[in-house]
């Protein structure tokens, strides 16, 4: 994924359902659940009736407190680099997601924290505080009562690891790794995860995993949320119907048939 595309994940409470399914995958920001201007908790704190401004600004964006900051208008997620606990399981055959010492909300992930772990409110952006009373509270990643808390990413999907180092496996949707896959990973990746050529299934721009990979300043090619989610809702069209999914989840493939899923691993 190229540095320019950003992961913000903002949802809101009551309004959340509605908003999920305001607008139809691949039709753009607009009406879509990152359009909070749309959405009567965040619409108040937005005097200008914009939409991109309440992740975005083309002055005086934020400059320091992460590696990845595109026009950031709004406050980083307030938790420290090595705030967010990973997820971590003795089926998965991968060192790489056992180290402790990596920064498991590098890039996008931070951003959409911002929101998701309750610690800023939606609304909030440049020119603009923000609702204090309407941070996010039932749809974040806080597992703890405020900043200095465990936030909860220990029972979620996998993210900030390089998914290059984890991932051996072959890149046709289908096929299973042969016995060299298996004889040299074995104990430092995992050959039943696609490797990042792998395109996910039946999204009708032909996305690779690694075109949606985080690229660092470290050289390593991380998977973030924005690996899975689109969130200005334009990359996440698919090829057939999607009876499976009812919301708007900007996800990159569909949910029937487990075709997100399926488009990293070999099951």
């Amino acid at each position: 994924m190229k540095k320019i595309l950003v992961g913000v994940a903002v949802l809101t409470l009551g309004a959340a359902a509605a908003a999920f399914g305001a607008a139809a995958r691949g039709g753009g920001v607009v009406g879509s659940p990152h359009d909070l201007w749309s959405q009567a908790a965040y619409k108040g704190n937005e005097t200008q009736a914009r939409i991109c401004a309440y992740c975005h600004t083309p002055h005086h964006a934020a400059t320091a407190g992460v590696d990845y900051l595109p026009l950031w208008s709004k406050d980083i997620s307030q938790d420290t680099a090595d705030f967010f606990t990973a997820y971590k399981s003795v089926t998965i055959n991968a060192a790489e997601l056992d180290s402790d010492g990596l920064d498991k909300a590098i890039g996008p992930t931070r951003l959409c924290m911002s929101c998701h772990d309750g610690t800023v409110a939606p609304d909030q952006h440049y020119g603009s505080t923000g609702g204090t009373g309407i941070k996010l509270t039932g749809d974040t990643f806080a597992s703890g009562a405020g900043v200095g808390a465990d936030q909860g990413l220990t029972n979620d999907h996998p993210v900030g690891f390089d998914y290059v180092a984890v991932a051996t496996g072959p890149t046709a949707a289908g096929s299973t790794p042969n016995a060299t896959d298996i004889s040299t990973a074995a104990t430092t990746a995992d050959p039943w995860i696609r490797g990042p050529g792998a395109s996910f299934i039946q999204n009708n721009l032909n996305l690779t995993i690694g075109d949606r990979l985080y690229h660092a300043s470290d050289g390593k090619a991380y998977m973030t949320c924005a690996t899975c989610h689109d969130v200005h809702n334009r990359k996440n069209t698919y090829t057939v119907a999607d009876a499976g999914q009812v919301a708007n989840y900007l996800v990159l493939a569909p949910q029937a048939g487990s075709a997100l899923c399926l488009s990293c691993h070999i099951k």
